[in-house]
């Protein structure tokens, strides 16, 4: 008896997927095979960022409790920031604290094998890297902060950080 939850406005085609994850089996394809349409249709221009805000932490949420890893309002903030989603300032120290607790997310995954620890792990890292463009209007501090808490440092993010100071500093002229 599986279908959308429609008291749920924004992100019911999530908790289905979410609802259907442990019956079925799925895999990622390399081709797309959907279009996402954006406008008056879109939920989040009918209910407002703050109701998708609000259902987006609810899902990730959902994931960490079914990792089983405790996790207090910060750690849930921590996690949001990983993703890109700021509700704190991105700081040296909140740079630091986001991948301690990246580790200890993997960390945990490879004691309860909840999910594959190679695709865990990769996901993970990837959206670690990801943060890294979101990350630079915040200066230099911060920006060495993330270095410093990475795996691996690539010449293409120095280059685009370059990039980024310089765009930045030629339009204050």
């Amino acid at each position: 008896n599986i279908r959308y939850d429609e008291s749920v406005p924004v992100a019911e085609d999530w908790l289905l997927w979410y609802s259907i994850k442990n019956l079925v089996r799925f895999a990622n394809i390399p081709e797309e095979l959907y279009l996402c349409r954006r406008g008056e249709q879109n939920v989040t221009v009918k209910h407002g960022a703050a109701v998708s805000w609000e259902r987006n932490g609810q899902l990730h949420e959902l994931f960490l409790k079914e990792l089983g890893i405790e996790f207090s309002d910060y750690e849930l903030k921590l996690h949001r920031f990983i993703m890109a989603q700021f509700s704190v300032a991105p700081t040296p120290q909140i740079v630091r604290d986001a991948r301690m607790w990246m580790n200890k997310l993997m960390q945990h995954n490879r004691i309860v094998q909840q999910y594959p620890e190679r695709v865990f792990e990769k996901l993970a890292e990837e959206n670690w890297d990801k943060l890294f463009y979101r990350l630079t209007p915040y200066g230099f501090e911060t920006i060495m902060s993330y270095y410093k808490n990475s795996k691996n440092i690539s010449a293409s993010k120095i280059y685009y950080y370059l990039r980024y100071l310089i765009r930045s500093k030629t339009s204050r002229k």
